[in-house]
């Protein structure tokens, strides 16, 4: 079932990479955040540094699972990069935000509800696009995390860090990938 979850999880990162960067949101018609004020995100992918200033951030809700997914998006070395966390209303997050804690990709470390039929698990999922390749963590192949340290959510902004591999579907190609976030602005879709 987790592997449903991480398949759905997915799919959302998936169809929501595939804007460019400084296209409307579909949702609130508002382009790519690019501002001083909207923070910083610095990535290492492998052994190089970039810091990303323009981005496409977003928190989710999904009323139907009483869930809700924190999209940080930006363009790291001429390719799409998505960290993607989730967690349940269950988990009792703030309003406009999402749980201040450390989200792992190895679901065995996720705070979990089971109603029965399908396991509700917090997480996180790290995707990287380019050249028409997708490259992501599997929840059974590593230990990659993200902290989410601090949250605004008056002023819908965010801090944290993150490290993971990546690697391709095939899992032949890896990449990994660490850094930090700081103060960045997310709208509420």
């Amino acid at each position: 079932m987790k592997n449903f979850f991480v398949a759905c999880l997915l799919a959302a990162v998936l169809f929501n990479c595939n804007k460019k960067k400084d296209e409307p949101s579909p949702s609130t018609g508002a382009p790519t955040t690019n501002s001083s004020e909207c923070g910083t995100l610095t990535v290492k992918k492998g052994l190089v540094s970039h810091t990303v200033t323009s981005f496409n951030n977003s928190l989710l809700f999904d009323r139907s699972q009483e869930g809700r997914r924190l999209d940080i998006r930006g363009t790291v070395d001429g390719g799409t990069f998505v960290i993607t966390v989730s967690n349940y209303d269950f988990q009792n997050p703030p309003e406009n935000g999402i749980k201040l804690k450390t989200y792992f990709e190895d679901y065995t470390q996720s705070e979990c509800k089971d109603d029965g039929e399908i396991s509700y698990c917090d997480g996180m999922l790290g995707t990287f696009l380019k050249d028409n390749k997708t490259y992501m963590t599997f929840a059974d192949e590593g230990d990659g995390f993200v902290v989410i340290s601090s949250m605004d959510t008056n002023n819908k902004k965010v801090s944290g860090s993150f490290k993971f591999t990546a690697m391709t579907i095939d899992r032949t190609d890896t990449i990994p990938f660490s850094g930090t976030f700081s103060n960045l602005c997310y709208s509420l879709k």
